[in-house]
């Protein structure tokens, strides 16, 4: 954890970190196991935006945002996050468009952000 304090620290400037290196040849072993996508249901959303394409990506980027925004000011539950989201990517009407733009994009997140809002409000 201290490098991630350190960036956190120092930013916008960087110090040379003190941090050594990790070297993957002598590391022992690592192990992964899959996910467990109830504990974890963002990960989920994020492989369906992801396979959704379009502005879908752009969107749960802008929910998810928005909603960790209103977490940290304490108007929303950290449980509520994944809700929002699921809400705001349903809503979506520009999942997959064709001809997607820059423009288009930058429009998706507007409304991604505005939309979270709405809910988060009520």
């Amino acid at each position: 954890m201290r490098l991630p304090i350190q960036y956190a620290l120092t930013y916008p400037k960087r110090l040379i970190s003190a941090v050594k290196p990790i070297d993957f040849i002598s590391t022992a072993s690592f192990s992964f196991r899959k996910p467990d996508d109830k504990k974890f249901p963002c990960l989920g959303m994020a492989r369906s935006a992801a396979k959704a394409g379009g502005t879908a990506p752009a969107v749960l980027c802008a929910a998810d945002e928005e909603a960790v925004k209103w977490y940290l000011e304490g108007r929303i539950r950290f449980s509520d996050i994944p809700k929002v989201i699921e809400k705001v990517l349903a809503k979506n009407k520009d999942k997959s468009k064709p001809g997607l733009t820059v423009d288009g994009v930058l429009d998706a997140v507007s409304w991604a952000k505005e939309e979270t809002r709405s809910i988060c409000c009520h």
